[in-house]
């Protein structure tokens, strides 16, 4: 007989869900699988050495298990029995995935930026670190932590060990023997460049500059290197954590980015915080009277030029129009560049790699005139002249042209060696103003001496009819041509004598007014800067006119009384005047105002005149007046007091005012009877020659011109005596002559 047997196919989970279960609670697991029974055959479950709280059949490919807390942390085996059959060992390699994967991912997340340096704690967190103290061990990119701590069955305290910079950490936790390992979002902190010193360096390189950070830069030196911008440095040596001295390679920038990196090829993140230094220019050659024409070589010797010469240098300048299209590297000091087309002032750079150096200025030569086309012009202006020279631009930069100190109306340029220019309006201010021209600010004074405007012409003098008060201040008006366009303070003349003033009208017209003066006014003048105009001229100021004579008493005949002249014309000032009084010039004249003159009297001849006189530098002025008594002659005594009848000898008369000189009109009267002949000795005694006469107490008097003196009863003839009668009978018939 025979007995066979068979066997049904062994219970195969291929998943389960969750796959991730907790070590501290129990919590509900999905099989997935096959072969699990076509009816619930009650399975039994273990994962490890623990059963399932429960487990339930569902399908013949799932059932169900309420899994116990694990502390195990070896590994671990999942088994399904069912109807005494269990799952094949294969099953185990689930089971053990399973429990790494729960920590793995609580792993995942907890550090960022872990300083290279180590000895930094740091907390790992994951799940089934287990429910108490199994000292666990942990590793960070293989390197032991310096200590390790448990904390909970969630999380672990490591102290890091020094690093070098990477990416990410590799952290390996064990547990009881039991080893997990994750990749971390953590990484070991990367070098940080954070400063330069210093920040720059010249572009011949060859200079070390040390790169500062915050760490990063590794705990020993392990072929790190850095990088300014795209080019290396020469050298790198590690100093420090924080410090990496780099040799700079010979180059042109500005702001490049510093960066730093390890054996491993990781970088460090770039700063813009290096230089090189901006080009110099020290000065060029040649730098003045540059010719305008251009296409001169002109040398820029500095430097930071570029020490390469496929580097990009070039020279700018300052005015965007003018562009140096032909330049020339020769080396890190040294440029050349063709001279374009040039006016004034230009300031170069050099302009290397975005950096521009300071300026030096280039300035063309000066502008030269050699000649001009007019020389002579109206002050009225508006003739157009020609300036010839060189130097004027070969384009037009707007020059300007003047003459003397006025610039012209306008200026036009016509090419480098012609400037034409409307004369401006203006004085004739003579013929030494420069002739200027400015061709983009640089000015040339080329031609002096050579031009003028139109000297004034004066053709008429309108106003001031008659005679000219002497105290002047009346206007005329001077008529003629070129007397300017403007008022250039223009003066006149009258005579030799300056007007007080003078009033510009018109190109044509001016007005003075004539000061002070005396005498004719032969010439007038006018003047406009340095330049004149003449026209002869019959004017005069007024002869000096007497309208009284102030006395105040009778005047002695001695003379050395003052007399006043008043009048009109007699002088602003001192002109030594003349006066008379009759035929007697006044011992001395003296000026006092225009409209008097003091005379002192001299001794005088006579005791009445008819006029006055009075002679200024050829002009004189005369009065007839009523007329002028000096004091009244007196007699105040005689000797003898008598005389013969017969007369025929002297008497003295005494007195005074009887004459203040001889030969004077002089007269006596006795009686009624003048003398026969009349002496003037003195102003107080004359002789009288007697007449015959009769009587006694006869009136005796004394006269002067027209004056006499009061009658003095003084004088008396002998009385008669009879001494013989030569007489007969004499008839009574009467009518008889006899002797006596």
């Amino acid at each position: 007989q025979t007995t066979n047997f068979y066997t049904y196919a062994f219970p195969i989970v291929s998943s389960i869900k969750p796959d991730r279960l907790p070590s501290t609670s129990s919590s509900l697991v999905s099989l997935f699988g096959e072969h699990f029974g076509t009816n619930d055959y009650s399975p039994r479950i273990r994962i490890g050495s623990t059963s399932c709280e429960m487990s339930a059949w569902t399908s013949d490919s799932s059932v169900a298990c309420k899994q116990s807390a694990q502390r195990d942390s070896t590994q671990l085996s999942l088994v399904i029995s069912s109807s005494g059959f269990s799952s094949s060992p294969s099953t185990s390699a689930i089971a053990l995935s399973l429990y790494r994967l729960i920590i793995l991912r609580y792993m995942q997340g907890s550090v960022i930026g872990i300083p290279t340096t180590g000895s930094t704690t740091v907390t790992i967190t994951g799940y089934g670190f287990g429910d108490n103290d199994l000292t666990p061990r942990i590793q960070l990119n293989s390197k032991p932590c310096e200590s390790s701590l448990w904390v909970a069955e969630s999380s672990l305290l490591c102290k890091t060990p020094s690093l070098l910079f990477s990416q990410s950490l590799n952290a390996t936790v064990m547990v009881a023997g039991s080893a997990s390992s994750a990749i971390l979002s953590a990484n070991a902190s990367g070098p940080s460049v954070a400063s330069l010193i210093p920040n720059f360096a010249a572009t011949t390189g060859g200079a070390f500059v040390t790169l500062i950070g915050s760490g990063g830069f590794g705990t020993v030196a392990s072929s790190q290197a850095a990088r300014l911008g795209s080019t290396a440095c020469t050298a790198s040596i590690w100093t420090s954590d924080s410090s990496l001295m780099c040799r700079v390679a010979a180059g042109t920038g500005l702001n490049l980015t510093a960066t730093f990196s390890a054996v491993s090829g990781l970088q460090s993140e770039g700063f813009k915080i290096f230089s090189y230094s901006s080009p110099n220019v020290f000065f060029s050659s040649p730098a003045t009277s540059l010719p305008t024409t251009g296409e001169t070589t002109i040398t820029l010797v500095g430097n930071g030029f570029s020490p390469t010469h496929g580097n990009s240098s070039r020279v700018i300048a300052s005015q965007s129009a003018i562009s140096f299209s032909k330049t020339f590297w020769t080396s890190d000091s040294s440029l050349s560049f063709v001279q374009p087309n040039l006016a004034g002032r230009v300031d170069v750079s050099v302009l290397t790699d975005g950096q521009l150096s300071n300026s030096t200025s280039l300035v063309s030569a000066a502008p030269s005139i050699s000649s001009i086309s007019s020389h002579v012009w109206p002050s009225t202006g508006a003739v157009s002249v020609t300036l010839f020279g060189n130097n004027f631009a070969v384009f037009d930069t707007s020059p300007t042209a003047s003459m003397g100190i006025t610039s012209c109306e306008s200026s036009r340029w016509i090419s480098d060696s012609s400037l034409s220019c409307k004369s401006p309006s203006g004085a004739a201010f003579g013929q030494n103003g420069p002739v200027k021209i400015t061709v983009a600010m640089l000015t040339e004074n080329a031609i002096a001496g050579n031009w003028s405007f139109l000297s004034p012409v004066i053709t008429a003098v309108g106003g001031g009819n008659g005679a000219i008060p002497t105290s002047g201040s009346v206007s005329v008006t001077l008529l003629g041509s070129h007397f300017g366009a403007v008022w250039y303070s223009q003066q006149s003349t009258l005579g030799a004598t300056a007007s007080e003033a003078t009033m510009w009208t018109s190109d044509s017209s001016a007005a003075a007014k004539i000061s002070a003066g005396f005498g004719p006014i032969s010439s007038v003048a006018v003047t406009s800067w340095s330049q004149s105009g003449f026209l002869a001229a019959n004017l005069s100021y007024a002869s000096p006119n007497i309208t009284a004579v102030s006395l105040g008493s009778p005047l002695p005949l001695t003379g050395s009384s003052i007399v006043t002249l008043q009048g009109q014309n007699m002088g602003m000032f001192s002109l030594s005047p003349v006066a008379r009084i009759g035929d007697t010039a006044c011992e001395e004249s003296e000026w006092q105002s225009d409209s008097s003159v003091l005379c002192r009297t001299a001794a005088f001849g006579t005791s009445q005149f008819q006029s006055m006189f009075i002679s200024i530098m050829g002009l004189s002025s005369s009065l007839l007046t009523d007329t002028i008594v000096s004091q009244t002659p007196y007699v105040s005594a005689l000797h003898p007091t008598n005389a013969p009848t017969t007369g025929a000898m002297n008497v003295t008369i005494f007195g005074s005012d009887l004459g203040g000189m001889s030969p004077v009109i002089v007269g006596g009267r006795i009686g009624s009877t003048a003398c026969a002949d009349t002496i003037w000795q003195s102003t107080s005694t004359i002789l009288c020659k007697l007449n015959p006469g009769l009587f006694a107490n006869l009136t005796v008097y004394a006269s002067l011109s027209n004056q006499q003196s009061p009658a003095m009863p003084a004088f008396s003839f002998d009385q008669p005596v009879p001494a013989f009668a030569g007489i007969g009978c004499i008839p009574k018939t009467g009518s008889e002559i006899v002797s006596i």
